[in-house]
Order: structure tokens, then C-alpha cells, then sequence
């Protein structure tokens, strides 16, 4: 899994862009060399160089394929402004691994299903075009800090109640 860390800004935004898809799509050539299977992860701090649909495109399109998969945070898609399920399906070729984590409108983090993230949805989808990687649930609400077994708990019911049933 290879992710950027976030700068304080996006200034020279293109450039920083191309920098990173040259790294990891080099970091990926490598790996796959020795057999490991990459996927990138973009995400959602105001610094990100890729957070934004118009940033998505230039990602989703520069990543070699061949070799780097994509590993898309419905969360942080949400925060950046996207609405996950058009994207995920628009570039379903390269999903490998998908993080499930909840907000509200107001872009604060939720507890798994109690914010505006269709996971229905997407996992309906993932279903009917026989999606087999990991879905990863990172709740970041603020009752993970503070109870994160109540939280992961509440989690593994809305899972077994509502998107299990999908699959």
C-alpha cells in the first residue's frame, strides 16, 4: 500500500503530481519485480496532492496499471467533494483493496453507517463484478478514540446486519 504523506499546501501542484506518479509507479516496477502486488491510496487533508475529482483523473490515469493497483478510501473520496460509486466504477479495473470509513455532511468523520457514505451501494457493486481483495473498515469517528471496542464492535454489527447480506 503506498500513500503520500500530506503537505501544508498544494502549491506547485502539477509538478508534485508528476513527481509522485513517477515514484510510485517506479516503486511498483520494482515490487512487482519481486513479486509483490501494489495498490495507492490517496487521501483527504487540505495539503493532499491528489484530493479533488480533477486531481483523481490525473491520478487514476498516470498510474501503470501493469503494476500499481488502486485502493480507494470512500471516506477521503467523500471529504475531497467525490461521490465514491461513480469512480469506483469508472476505474473498477484497477480497485484491489477498498477502505470503508463514514462522514458526515459536514465532513466530520462518522460511525460506520451513520453518515452519508452509500456502503450499500458499493458493496452491491463490488459484489456483481466479482470484486476479490480486502475491504478495510477505518472508522476515524470520534468514538473510536474514545471507546474504539465499542466502535469496532458497533461496526462488526452494521457489517453482519447490513452488508453481509449483500454478499
Amino acid at each position: 500500500m503506498l500513500v503520500q504523506m500530506p503537505g501544508q499546501d498544494r502549491e506547485h501542484l502539477q509538478e508534485r503530481q508528476k513527481n509522485l506518479l513517477t515514484c510510485v509507479n517506479e516503486i511498483a516496477t520494482r515490487a512487482a519485480g519481486e513479486g509483490v502486488v501494489c495498490s495507492y491510496h490517496p487521501n483527504s487533508p487540505m495539503g493532499s496532492i491528489y484530493r479533488t475529482e480533477e486531481d483523481y483523473k490525473i491520478l487514476l490515469n498516470g498510474l501503470d496499471s501493469k503494476v500499481i493497483k488502486y485502493t480507494p478510501d470512500v471516506g477521503h473520496m467523500a471529504k475531497g467533494g467525490m461521490d465514491p460509486l461513480p469512480i469506483i466504477k469508472q476505474y473498477r479495473e484497477l480497485v484491489n483493496c477498498v477502505h470503508y470509513k463514514d462522514m458526515y455532511d459536514n465532513g466530520k468523520w462518522a460511525a460506520m453507517g451513520d453518515g452519508i457514505i452509500d456502503f450499500k451501494g458499493i458493496t452491491s457493486y463490488l459484489n456483481e463484478t466479482d470484486f476479490e481483495g480486502w475491504i478495510i473498515v477505518e472508522d476515524e469517528c470520534d468514538a473510536a478514540i474514545t471507546d474504539p471496542d465499542g466502535i469496532t464492535l458497533k461496526d462488526g454489527i452494521y457489517i453482519e446486519e447490513v452488508l453481509r447480506p449483500l454478499i
